[in-house]
């Protein structure tokens, strides 16, 4: 049963409020119940109300339930267009929705359930039988942080669902920012979050340019998600054809979001009919395993419609960076190379991969990776073994198998319950060479094994922590080395931390820290008294006690709010002597006027005592401020730090003295600019008391100046002026200009005014290739020219050609992380 309440808007359609209310849900069964028994309507059937009826009953002229009588038990809730324009009939459906999450700000009385769900449209019509909500014409649904536009949309009560059909628009806050996808038919769960689409389409917008998904179909749940047929790409063809197909549809959903926009234009001639995308990459199928892997099947490249790469199956962590699949190359130093790798996966708790990196120079090297996860626990291993060559330095031959390095790293983690994990780590490598004296016999091998295991618990007022370090030493003593090798073992270390606790009511809060642990170290160990160091052994037992202070900001005055922090450490060692340590911080600001305020800062440090062990961190006396004193008119597009300096107590020394002024225009202007001016000074050992302003004596001064106009041509420059030489020393200036929509032209330049000539010199030719970029530049000083061609969202992964004027040499390269004289064929794929 449910109960009709109407009122009057602005628009034009119908809106249907679902909110969970259990005070609500009784008052609506009571006002059915009554109006059932005056109209002998069976609740089973639509409720209707009319826009006349609506403008009566929302000026208080007409009882609702009469008027709910009167109408037809078997129409829907829609507009009437002979009603006053400017009304907009309301129907109010409050049904209680179980599973729905509180918002992030709850109204007073609200409970965690009462989380509203709108749904608009221009034909509403609710089933009270089915608890189902009907809307057609430019449907949308409002909850939570998701909002959703579609023609027809269907909210099922019963079973906490939303699904939409036709020109779908799923738009979602992540995190501050906007996430939209688009799609045929949506299914979407409000209690979990989970869902299917068909037909999606969705972007991504980075500096450098936009990303464009094309999705046949993706079912989204919390452990694991599927999708087919996957295609990427960053060409604007494709978003072209996208947006062609939903201006032929003649849906309006789109609208309700953002205009489409209209196929690419050069020289203000339009596509009619969008291409295919210059590049693409597309997945038969995709398994996604949120924050661990995701699996792709049947993976290949195409440019220009020609597939140039082919894999049947990828496995892509999602936490680390992916490695390449095939990377072909070139270099001085490794002559030519490749390294390839091959997944194998046998379902989402068993895959692994296998990998080959060989050098015609430097030797060749194997790896295996395998991960397997069981109940509460997932392993993983890794071998690898690498034969690296040398060059004879007599003889310049290559020197096969000079050396050979064996690893195996295997990680356990195990999950006991929601509170408790546990890392396990252990290590092992072998290292063995030969000696140039003797090519035909290697040393004997350095072994090591490292096991490092970690228990954490986390409780409601405190975290325990248990840490093992264990270093062995397989070879014995056949490694005349391993005495001069650094370690630190833990055997064991137990922290305890506990939660931050509020002081009663008084506005401070405090947490504190214990630890207790015996270690041994081999490390390099200064002497206090004679500042030496030497390699010596140490085995002591510490224990460490730290009790924190803090407070929450405190308005002291009207214009003032202040915080600080405090804390106590005493550590004690069986060896050396005990370490205490008291710090505090003191955070003031000042709020003097509008768009005026300084921020004042105070650390003191007070330290006795000496750690034996080298891996403790040092912390020695410290008494500074720092304070800056700020002022930001025209809503920040001015901003003046009068003056920002740094004093040290202990040195009696000001630091980095400087006054700045920004000043910008508006972010969205069409013309762009920022101009900042900064000043230096120096004021030598001046004591902070003693201080004048006379003795801010200017040293440099430096300027920098951009602009942007319409977002086609750049300019910007920056000089550097010495007040005490009272000259120039440089100034650099880049202007970026185009020629036509396919070509535009770059000048870098730096000129220095001591030796009076241009220390810097490059032209650059940018041609625009739709989805890709060809860049030619060359510089005057080294008579260096260089070549690239990149797509513009990946400019990292340029290859390029260089030629240097001065050695007369070629050099091909790829990317920004190679040396120059690098060229990998095949990375880009």
């Amino acid at each position: 049963m449910v109960a009709l309440t109407v009122f009057m808007s602005g628009a034009s359609s119908a809106a249907v409020v679902v909110e969970s209310s259990a005070a609500v849900e009784k008052s609506a069964q009571q006002s059915l119940s009554e109006t059932d028994e005056t109209s002998g309507d069976d609740s089973g059937k639509t409720g209707t109300v009319t826009a006349v009826a609506a403008e009566s009953m929302a000026a208080g002229k007409v009882d609702s339930r009469a008027d709910t009588k009167a109408a037809d038990s078997k129409a829907v809730a829609k507009a009437d267009p002979k009603a006053d324009p400017k009304a907009d009939p309301k129907v109010a459906v409050k049904k209680p929705i179980s599973s729905a999450k509180a918002p992030a700000k709850a109204s007073e009385g609200t409970t965690e359930r009462d989380v509203p769900v709108y749904l608009n449209g221009d034909y509403v019509e609710y089933k009270s039988e089915t608890q189902k909500i009907i809307a057609k014409g430019n449907a949308t649904v409002e909850h939570k942080k998701i909002r959703l536009a579609a023609d027809v949309i269907q909210a099922d009560l019963r079973e906490e669902k939303i699904l939409a059909y036709g020109n779908v628009i799923f738009s979602q806050d992540e995190g501050g920012k906007q996430s939209d996808v688009e799609g045929k038919f949506l299914i979407y769960y409000m209690k979990t979050g989970e869902g299917r689409l068909t037909d999606g389409y969705a972007e991504t917008h980075k500096e450098t340019g936009n990303e464009y998904y094309s999705i046949g179909e993706i079912v989204y749940q919390m452990d694991e998600s599927y999708a087919r047929d996957l295609i990427l790409t960053s060409c604007d063809e494709f978003r072209d054809a996208h947006s062609a197909k939903i201006r032929n549809s003649g849906s309006s959903a789109g609208k309700l979001f953002y205009d489409r926009p209209a196929p690419s234009t050069l020289r203000g001639k339009s596509s009619a009919t969008p291409r295919s995308p210059h590049w693409k990459a597309q997945a038969r199928s995709v398994k996604i395993y949120p924050k661990d892997h995701m699996v792709l099947q049947n993976v290949n490249y195409y440019i220009a419609g020609k597939k140039i790469w082919h894999s049947g199956a990828m496995v892509v962590p999602l936490q680390k960076k992916k490695s390449k699949p095939f990377k072909p190359g070139y270099s001085k130093t490794k002559g030519f190379y490749f390294t390839a790798g091959f997944d194998k996966y046998w379902d989402k708790n068993n895959y692994g991969r296998a990998d080959i990196d060989f050098s015609a120079k430097l030797g060749t090297s194997y790896a295996l990776n395998h991960h397997y996860s069981h109940n509460k626990s997932d392993t993983s291993t890794r071998f690898d073994f690498r034969s690296v060559s040398r060059t004879d330095p007599v003889t310049q031959d290559v020197i096969s198998n000079f050396s050979e390095a064996v690893n195996f790293n295997l990680t356990e983690r195990y999950t006991f319950d929601a509170k408790t994990t546990a890392n396990m780590n252990l290590r092992y490598s072998s290292n063995r060479s030969k000696s140039l004296a003797d090519l035909n016999t290697f040393t004997p091998a350095n072994e090591e094994m490292n096991l490092n295991l970690d228990v954490a618990q986390r409780n409601k007022d405190y975290d325990l922590a248990l840490r093992v370090r264990q270093r062995m030493d397989p070879d014995g003593k056949n490694y005349e080395l391993d005495d001069k090798i650094q370690v630190l073992d833990m055997e064991p270390e137990i922290t305890l931390k506990t939660k931050s606790k509020d002081l009663g009511k008084s506005g401070l809060g405090w947490y504190s820290e214990f630890l207790v642990g015996k270690y041994f170290e081999r490390a390099y160990h200064t002497d206090p008294a004679t500042g030496l160091s030497d390699l010596t052994e140490l085995t002591t037992v510490k224990k460490d006690g730290q009790f924190h202070v803090f407070s929450k900001p405190l308005k002291m005055l009207d214009f003032m709010t202040a915080s600080f922090r405090s804390r106590y450490r005493r550590t004690m060692y069986t060896t050396g002597d005990d370490k205490e340590v008291v710090d505090h911080n003191i955070q003031l600001k000042q709020d003097f006027a509008k768009g005026l305020y300084s921020n004042f800062s105070y650390n003191h440090r007070r330290a006795s005592g000496f750690t034996p062990l080298a891996a403790d961190a040092r912390e020695d006396d410290l008494n500074n401020i720092r304070g800056d004193l700020v002022l930001q008119l025209m809503e920040d597009k001015l901003r003046v730090n009068i003056l920002s300096a740094n004093y040290d107590y202990i040195t009696n020394r000001f630091y980095g003295a400087n006054t700045s002024i920004n000043m910008r225009s508006e972010r969205e202007a069409l013309n762009r600019w920022n101009l900042n001016l900064t000043g230096n000074y120096d004021l030598g050992t001046t004591r902070l008391s003693e201080m004048g302003m006379g003795d801010l004596e200017l040293i440099n001064l430096s300027a920098r100046y951009n602009i942007e106009r319409l977002k086609r041509w750049k300019f910007s420059t920056s000089m550097y002026y010495d007040n005490k030489l009272r000259k120039f020393q440089n100034v650099a200036s880049t202007w970026d200009f185009p020629i036509s929509d396919y070509l535009k032209f770059s000048v870098d330049s730096r000129y220095d005014f001591n030796r009076r000539e241009f220390t810097q010199l490059n032209y650059a030719a940018i041609f625009n290739i739709h989805c890709w970029e060809a860049k030619m530049d060359w510089s005057k000083q080294t008579e260096d020219f260089n070549f690239s061609i990149y797509l513009k969202l990946y400019p990292e992964k340029a290859v390029k050609a260089n030629y240097d004027g001065r050695t007369k040499s070629f050099k091909p390269s790829y990317g920004s992380s190679l040396t120059n004289d690098e060229f990998a064929f095949g990375d880009f794929l």
